[in-house]
């Protein structure tokens, strides 16, 4: 009985080695780690409310203070600077620590602008499909030295899959975004 098993054991290795040649396992593999590494390099996109809770939950002091400062940024009463239909208007006392554009005036972001230079947060609002149509570097932007977060604001149902083609990812980058639909 041992040697029956071991013999189709044999035969097993055989047909599999002769499908998947050596040269085409170590391709096959080199593509999957290449792809994971792609993928884990910048492309998540993380539902805004799932990650703040994941980081307040947390044990680390660190990842709670950085919670409590994404939550200011995105919800609190900040200086803002607005970008609507390629037009600019900054309000607050102190410099803005965040940017409000819509999907249309993106390119505005690409200008090297003073106003930018404390600029933590920038938020784009996405009002329907067609405004799903751009990529934004976020190696590239000028005047931003102080970006940290990159928020989505859709009020569609937008799939979290539709962020990722909409920008080019920077390490330093975390890229969030919330789904809210008007009633």
């Amino acid at each position: 009985m041992k040697r029956l098993i071991f013999c189709l054991q044999s035969q097993k290795t055989k047909i599999h080695d002769n499908l998947f040649p050596a040269k085409a396992k170590g391709v096959i593999l080199l593509l999957f780690i290449v792809s994971v590494s792609y993928y884990s390099y910048g492309q998540t996109v993380f539902e805004l409310g799932s990650k703040l809770a994941e980081m307040k939950g947390s044990s680390d002091t660190t990842l709670i203070r950085e919670a409590a400062r994404i939550e200011s940024l995105v919800y609190h009463l900040q200086p803002t600077i607005y970008i609507e239909e390629n037009v600019l208007k900054a309000y607050g006392e102190t410099p803005a620590v965040r940017v409000r554009v819509d999907a249309q005036s993106v390119g505005k972001l690409l200008e090297s602008n003073p106003l930018f230079s404390q600029v933590e947060l920038i938020t784009i609002t996405i009002n329907s499909p067609a405004d799903l149509n751009f990529s934004l570097n976020l190696t590239s932007l000028p005047g931003f030295t102080k970006l940290k977060y990159i928020h989505f604001l859709c009020s569609f149902n937008c799939a979290p899959e539709s962020f990722i083609n909409l920008y080019i990812p920077n390490p330093q980058v975390t890229v969030f975004y919330v789904v809210s639909i008007p009633f």
